[in-house]
């Protein structure tokens, strides 16, 4: 992998101060699931014995851990509530930082890959 390009370096170096940094410092288990929540994570999950089922997969491996460190975080909310047969309900909702994040961090990857295009433009002929 090549260096990056001085327009892809000024996006890397302004992570720090954006709202997407909340998401990119965490794992990759965790940006996973936080992504899941927004691709085909279910409103509603179960949780049962063997675990979390909300229909992603991504949003279930580290359960509750992950979910722990995104409502932690302030990016998510969620409450159990009993369900049958000893399962409990799990409703969730991301929160106004949650979505705030979420909007940069699509941002911030579209700058990304804009400034690495344009770094590996031809410089102009003179």
């Amino acid at each position: 992998m090549s260096e990056p390009g001085p327009l892809e370096q000024a996006v890397r170096d302004s992570m720090a101060a954006r709202p997407a940094n909340e998401i990119a410092k965490q794992s990759v288990r965790v940006r996973g699931c936080f992504a899941g929540l927004f691709n085909g994570a279910k409103s509603e999950g179960f949780v049962h014995e063997s675990g979390l089922s909300i229909g992603k997969a991504e949003c279930e491996w580290g359960w509750p851990e992950d979910w722990d460190t995104l409502r932690d975080a302030g990016l998510i909310e969620y409450r159990m509530i009993d369900g049958p047969r000893g399962s409990k309900r799990l409703v969730w909702s991301i929160t106004a930082k949650g979505m705030d994040v979420r909007t940069d961090d699509v941002r911030a990857f579209r700058e990304l890959m804009a400034a690495r295009d344009d770094d590996e433009k031809p410089a102009p002929r003179s």
